[in-house]
């Protein structure tokens, strides 16, 4: 198997947070070989690459207003996956999904999804072709970070259209549209 990257940040992103996510082998680990950011600001990262799991996660928190600059490493190979960029301008919001977009296509290898709330998330639910998958929140909210949930892997023979929703403990909820692709 080879290194894969299902999304990356891109563009300008309105949020304090944000991750890049795929699959690699299952020998190998994912890191954040450089990362570049802002002067004065305090970058938090969480990696989420366990040996023996192909899926991995990178997490990065605290972002301020200003342009990153990221070169994943990944033990499996000698060759290095090309860095990636991308430029933050702040903005809050209340309950929400930020990733992935409603409409968008996901891999069901990899499901992962996170944005913001002002409470416990405690619902998580990814329904695809009438059946629904439970997701299992790797982090929760809190100031200047977003919640951030993976569901478990998919074998899909085909593309399947399907539902993402979120839900707090205050009742609050939003359910995006997604298609999930083998």
């Amino acid at each position: 198997m080879s290194f894969e990257i299902y999304f990356k940040p891109s563009g300008t992103i309105g949020v304090t947070s944000t991750g890049a996510y795929g699959i690699k082998d299952t020998s190998a680990a994912v890191g954040v070989g450089t990362f570049a950011a802002p002067l004065g600001s305090a970058v938090q990262i969480a990696t989420f690459s366990d040996v023996g799991d192909e899926r991995w996660v990178v997490f990065f928190d605290d972002l301020v207003d200003g342009h990153y600059v990221v070169q994943l490493s990944d033990s499996g190979s000698s060759t290095q996956p090309d860095p990636f960029s991308f430029a933050v301008g702040l903005s809050a919001s209340g309950v929400s999904i930020t990733h992935p977009a409603n409409n968008a296509t996901v891999r069901g290898k990899n499901v992962v999804t996170w944005g913001d709330s002002t409470h416990p998330i405690t619902e998580a639910k990814l329904t695809v072709g009438g059946v629904t998958y439970d997701g299992t929140v790797l982090r929760g909210p809190s100031t200047n970070r977003p919640y951030v949930v993976q569901f478990p892997k998919l074998t899909l023979g085909a593309a399947a259209a399907g539902t993402l929703k979120i839900k707090n403990s205050n009742g609050d909820e939003i359910t995006i549209n997604v298609t999930v692709a083998p």
